[in-house]
């Protein structure tokens, strides 16, 4: 049991790296966060801000909840972001998450 729970994580890991490379193409770069500090622990914490409120949030394709949002205790690495909401364009992001750091992302949501 505990060899297929290994091999599923190290799939996920496989797949997620993957999509963040595949989201990344020549002209985008990392999104760069509004607001970067230090926290203790080396613990991590990101959070999501938009211009139009509730809007959802994806994190490797997985939801997370609506914005504002926060989400803490993050592994040290590179993730895809998604954020929408009906009437608006989608936008993705690749965002990188240190370790000892608190980001504050912004994105703004543009009409269909």
């Amino acid at each position: 049991m505990k060899k297929k729970i290994f091999i599923i994580w190290l799939a996920f890991l496989f797949l997620s790296s993957c999509l963040s490379a595949q989201l990344q193409d020549e002209d985008e770069k990392e999104f760069e966060p509004e607001e970067r500090t230090a926290l203790d622990d080396n613990r991590t914490k990101i959070t999501i801000k938009t211009n139009i409120p509730k809007s959802s949030v994806f994190i490797n394709e997985i939801f997370q909840g609506v914005t504002n949002l926060t989400v803490s205790d993050l592994q040290e690495g590179t993730y895809a972001i998604r954020v929408e909401k009906a009437g608006f364009k989608t936008e993705r992001k690749v965002i990188l998450v240190e370790k000892g750091e608190s980001r504050t992302f912004f994105v703004e949501l543009e009409k269909d």
